[in-house]
């Protein structure tokens, strides 16, 4: 899968995430990995763990929490998933005082053995609430 800043590698485990080598792929990179650090402490049990990263090679791994709601659900049973989702973002205000900044359904993982919800994604993550693109769902 690639976006516009970096490439994901998807194992049956672990999540390879892979940077471009631009000022906004760098940029991207720096951003997710400082809130992995910043929640690292916290242990919220609704984000991936960080496995491990490479600064010089702009590349990240965590650990693989299911598959995202765009994949799954095709947006049916919107209500259902929407509260969800917002109770997710609530949550990381709540525990990091940082917003998501691209609440999307690709960016929700639902893990079906645990019945759980995880948020991915945080590279446009900030102390600030920003509509990049004007496709966020809440």
């Amino acid at each position: 899968m690639t976006c516009n800043n970096s490439t994901i590698i998807i194992n049956c485990n672990k999540i390879k995430k892979i940077y471009n080598n631009s000022y906004h792929g760098r940029r991207a990179f720096l951003r997710e990995l400082f809130f992995y650090f910043r929640i690292n402490k916290l242990n919220l049990n609704y984000v991936p763990k960080l496995i491990k990263f490479n600064h010089k090679e702009l590349w990240i791994e965590i650990s693989n929490v299911g598959i995202s709601l765009d994949k799954l659900y095709y947006r049916k049973n919107k209500k259902h998933l929407n509260h969800h989702i917002l109770e997710l973002h609530n949550k990381l205000k709540k525990d990091t005082l940082m917003y998501h900044n691209d609440i999307r359904y690709k960016n929700i993982c639902y893990n079906k053995l645990e019945d759980k919800y995880y948020l991915i994604d945080f590279e446009r993550c900030n102390y600030n609430y920003n509509d990049y693109n004007h496709q966020n769902i809440l």
